[in-house]
């Protein structure tokens, strides 16, 4: 009677490259998500220099896009708030929408999480609000 199956060395085998390439994707995954806060964090610092230029025109702060001429990234979402004294913004993945970046200037206008401090760009995981856009 001849007995079928595997032998040791071949689970073994078999268990560290599913290990292996469990460690890869994970890795692709978390680059992914880091050069999408980066975008996220870059549209956030563009949309601050072209506030400060509407500003100095307008004499008050942009509350949309449109108005400062400014096209987002690829898959990032933004969101803003404006006013005569100052600004909010805030960018998400539209796709990928594990984290958000936020941002505010001066006052006036109400910030947007996960904003807490004035000229501090702040980053967090989205799930910890209701929706990447909620509030």
């Amino acid at each position: 009677m001849s007995q079928r199956g595997y032998t040791l060395i071949e689970v073994m085998t078999v268990l560290v490259l599913i290990g292996i390439l469990a460690a890869l994707s994970t890795r692709a995954s978390s680059s992914k998500a880091a050069a999408s806060m980066a975008v996220m964090k870059s549209d956030l610092r563009n949309i601050a220099t072209a506030q400060e230029a509407y500003y100095s025109t307008y004499l008050t702060y942009a509350d949309n896009t449109a108005d400062l001429n400014f096209s987002n990234s690829v898959n990032i979402s933004v969101r803003l708030r404006g006013g005569e004294t100052g600004w909010s913004g805030r960018a998400a993945h539209a796709v990928r929408d594990t984290w958000r970046c936020a941002l505010y200037v001066g006052g006036g206008v109400t910030a947007f999480e996960p904003a807490t401090e004035e000229g501090k760009m702040v980053c967090e995981p989205a799930v910890k609000a209701s929706g990447c856009f909620g509030g």
